[in-house]
């Protein structure tokens, strides 16, 4: 509801990320001590149990938007990886056809959908929580109706950055 008031005011704005057109920074709009909050009573003892290794000496920074698909609009995002150390996706639409999450692996190669391994393809269902390795590649394939939103939260550890390095930085 608050995204929606916020788009409605026409307000300049910068792009959630640099492959998304449509969506918004929570931080831009007000939301970034409440994400801080989410981020450190509920996400950050999750990642910690499944994913330590990526943030075991700390969380120093997170990048929260959320992503905007639909007809007219981004239908897809081509394959990618994140920013971050973990990605947090949340559902926050369910309404739509096509627009299923395409994850890969986590090896840096040109193309990987066109490798023997498949894809895990993961449609979100309203609400629901997916989590994973930033490096992980991993495609929004084609969306044909309706409208597909969802919350992403990238995870960032300096300490994981300087001891393994940042493809991305």
């Amino acid at each position: 509801e608050e995204l929606r008031h916020f788009k409605a005011q026409d307000l300049p704005h910068q792009r959630p990320n640099s492959m998304n057109r449509n969506g918004c920074i929570l931080n831009e709009i007000g939301l970034g001590p409440l994400m801080d909050r989410i981020i450190m009573m509920y996400l950050l003892p999750v990642c910690l149990k499944l994913y330590p290794e990526y943030l075991e000496h700390g969380l120093d920074a997170h990048h929260s938007f959320i992503v905007d698909y639909g007809v007219g609009k981004d239908t897809s995002l081509g394959v990618h990886d994140d920013n971050s150390e973990l990605t947090v996706n949340v559902a926050l639409s369910e309404d739509y056809e096509g627009g299923t999450l395409a994850l890969y692996h986590r090896a840096r190669v040109a193309h990987p959908q066109r490798l023997e391994k498949r894809p895990y393809h993961h449609r979100v269902g309203l609400g629901t929580m997916l989590l994973h390795p930033g490096e992980l590649l991993h495609e929004v394939l084609p969306l044909t109706a309706g409208e597909r939103q969802g919350l992403i939260v990238w995870l960032r550890s300096d300490a994981y950055r300087r001891q393994h390095g940042c493809a991305l930085c």
